[in-house]
């Protein structure tokens, strides 16, 4: 059986391996359907062991390991493991990078406050999704609203 006990032994288990202080309490918030998704930030660590720590971490959530390819080698892992009780959430972040220039919707995803996301959005220019999308992906703008029959 699947439990909040067992999931906090495989956290603890694993604690040499996340960089941010009090992650398990956020690991901990995806479980309890508190918080939408959490990214686990990684640096210097073996593959073997982030890999463990996915396969045990796996009946909990669905996971998608994110190494930072630039960072990373065969011997050390630097990237980040995301965690969520939402599948399409995980296929979301398979698909593209929560960087700035989706902050919006990183936000959102990461469970903070729709204020908070505004506010960090125009502090660096990034003042909604379309907007970010446009200048990221390169997508054109589309004018005058939805023109179906």
């Amino acid at each position: 059986m699947i439990t909040e006990e067992k999931l906090m032994l495989v956290v603890k288990k694993h604690n040499n391996l996340y960089a941010e202080v009090g992650i398990e309490h956020l690991i901990l918030m995806a479980y309890r359907l508190e918080k939408p998704l959490t990214g686990i930030e990684i640096y210097g660590q073996e593959p073997k062991n982030v890999e463990e720590f996915v396969n045990e971490i796996s009946p909990f959530f669905f996971v998608i390991s994110k190494p930072w390819e630039e960072m990373s080698t065969e011997h050390e892992y630097n990237g980040e493991v995301y965690v969520s009780r939402f599948k399409t959430l995980i296929d979301v972040v398979r698909c593209i990078d929560l960087t700035d220039h989706v902050a919006d919707l990183a936000g959102i995803f990461y469970g903070y406050d729709l204020k908070d996301i505004v506010k960090y959005c125009k502090r660096r220019e990034h003042c909604g999704l379309v907007k970010g999308l446009i200048k990221y992906y390169g997508v054109e703008e589309r004018r005058g609203g939805d023109k179906r029959g």
